[in-house]
């Protein structure tokens, strides 16, 4: 068999199957590549459309950083020591949402700013709750089980170049045992805490 006689076979259905040659996993298989290739046209037009590099500083100092957090007890750690490397703990704020496995014993330990919440508001509450707590020109927000890696903050694109926010993909941490995997990447943000405030205050009217 050629390859060409294979990339007919995939192109032409045949009568089996539920949805024809190789039933339903073929089905599936041909979506799964095909979403690929659509993701990688997207990052090649983006890339070819861009005029010259990004380029941008990175000032921790500009920055606190709020995890809304909910029964994140084993991922926290990893998340808050990669944090620790360019901001100081006490700039790492912890919003506990009713957790149920000690979180916020976990961040305390770890010398962050906690807040906990006795009874579960939601990831929004939560966040809205931290950022006018914030007293720094910037706001980074993450998720209990986000690693920044190598990753630097584009704080200059926000101070300098006046966008009012950054996001940007990371990796989220490997699963946790009792938890599902369902992220490829995480993402995190990195916006004005005026910004922020308004858009705090603007959902809770």
């Amino acid at each position: 068999m050629t390859a060409e006689m294979a990339w007919e076979g995939w192109l032409i259905p045949a009568s089996e199957g539920v949805f024809g040659r190789g039933g339903w996993s073929h089905d599936v298989l041909f979506v799964v590549l095909f979403c690929a290739l659509v993701d990688f046209v997207k990052l090649l037009i983006e890339l070819m459309g861009r005029s010259e590099d990004r380029v941008f500083h990175c000032d921790p100092s500009q920055v606190t950083a709020v995890i809304a957090c909910r029964d994140g007890a084993h991922e926290l750690p990893g998340t808050i020591a990669e944090l620790q490397r360019i901001l100081p703990a006490e700039r790492v704020f912890v919003v506990d949402d009713a957790s149920q496995d000690g979180s916020s014993d976990v961040a305390r330990r770890l010398g962050c700013t906690v807040f906990r919440f006795e009874q579960r508001k939601g990831k929004s509450a939560a966040i809205n709750f931290a950022v006018h707590r914030v007293t720094t020109p910037l706001t980074l927000l993450l998720d209990d089980d986000t690693r920044l890696g190598a990753a630097r903050l584009p704080t200059s694109l926000i101070t300098d170049d006046g966008f009012d926010a950054v996001a940007f993909h990371v990796l989220p941490a490997a699963t946790a045992p009792g938890r599902a995997a369902t992220r490829f990447s995480a993402r995190c943000n990195v916006t004005s805490t005026e910004r922020a405030w308004r858009s705090a205050s603007a959902s809770t009217t």
